[in-house]
């Protein structure tokens, strides 16, 4: 069974050559959720997000200043919360997950 893996990272991040990276080895070796993707125009976009996080076995958040300042990115992490989805952080920059209530103790 290949593990099915939600990526949340912040949009002003995706450029960046460390999420880059991130993303394609994930994508070698796993089944990765990934917004461009999964959400088709005209779709409701929270409607599909928690559909993919629903469907997921573990949630990644991409975690940075950026992840933080994202709505897209806090919904997505209240929902994995809500949906107790096992959460891995992976961090981009030094920047503490105590900043996030969902993220404290990660």
């Amino acid at each position: 069974m290949n593990l099915k893996l939600f990526y949340s990272h912040a949009w002003a991040d995706k450029a960046g050559a460390k999420v880059k990276k991130l993303l394609l080895f994930l994508q070698k070796n796993y089944e990765v959720w990934l917004d461009k993707k999964q959400i088709d125009l005209g779709s409701h976009i929270n409607n599909t997000v928690a559909t993919g996080i629903e469907k997921c076995d573990i949630f990644i958040c991409v975690w940075s200043r950026n992840a933080y300042d994202s709505k897209g990115v806090l919904f997505e992490l209240e929902t994995a919360t809500r949906l107790d989805k096992p959460i891995l952080v992976l961090l981009i920059e030094n920047f503490d997950t105590a900043e996030s209530p969902y993220l404290s103790g990660k």
